[in-house]
């Protein structure tokens, strides 16, 4: 007799199947065996939410929905990154940086940037 765990474990596996989704064996919890597993699994997820409901209408409209859902992230997403290039390239980035963290007195003045005590060669006896 098979524990319930495993039973849900072989259902997953065999949904996994049927949709073609190559390299899963098991889902341990941790990982799925694929490139980039927490978007496979987030989709499977999301696509048997839809699968579940038992309106053909509401499966359908959910189904548009998560694709342009899906469309708008990925074109976010280049969106972001066209940016974040901008702001390395342009050095946008490490300017805000610097502005943000101030330099100390020290480093400021040309002194060492490191905490540790002044070499005796710099120290001035009483």
């Amino acid at each position: 007799c098979a524990s319930p765990r495993r039973a849900r474990r072989k259902g997953v596996n065999d949904w996994l199947a049927k949709r073609d989704i190559v390299g899963v064996e098991r889902m341990s919890g941790s990982a799925i065996a694929m490139p980039e597993p927490e978007e496979h699994a987030t989709a499977a997820l999301l696509e048997e939410l839809v699968d579940f409901c038992p309106s053909s209408r509401d499966r359908a409209n959910l189904g548009r929905v998560l694709k342009a859902t899906r469309e708008v992230m990925d074109k976010a997403r280049d969106v972001v990154e066209r940016r974040i290039d901008e702001l390395i390239d342009g050095g946008a980035l490490e300017r805000a940086v610097l502005e943000a963290v101030p330099p100390t007195v020290e480093a400021a003045a040309g002194g060492s940037s490191g905490s540790a005590p002044a070499s005796s060669a710099s120290i001035q006896p009483p």
